[in-house]
């Protein structure tokens, strides 16, 4: 990449050989929500509180259902992680068996 120009400020700069090109993550919501309700709780690393906030809004819109989100680490990594709350779901659960009888 020696010789290539980048644009910064309105000044040319040379561009060194160590310039990454961050790209987007996609967010897997299908295979999340499906984690989601059988009861797991799901850590994603890496994650932004911007980002998070937008996640937890999105599943909470697709699954109609209250989702937590809190910081968390795991294994060294630093991440969200998120759930539906406990209570809910027992009570969720409930209803569905009763409903299905």
């Amino acid at each position: 990449m020696s010789g290539s120009l980048v644009v910064c400020m309105y000044k040319p700069v040379p561009v060194k050989d160590y310039i990454r090109i961050l790209t987007r993550k996609r967010i897997p919501y299908d295979e999340i929500i499906y984690l989601l309700t059988e009861g797991y709780d799901v850590f994603i690393p890496d994650m932004n509180r911007k980002t998070a906030s937008y996640l937890k809004k999105k599943l909470k819109e697709m699954m109609d259902l209250e989702v937590e989100c809190k910081p968390a680490e795991y294994e060294g990594k630093v991440g969200y992680v998120f759930m539906i709350p406990k209570v809910r779901e027992y009570f969720k659960r409930v209803v569905e068996t009763e409903d299905s009888t």
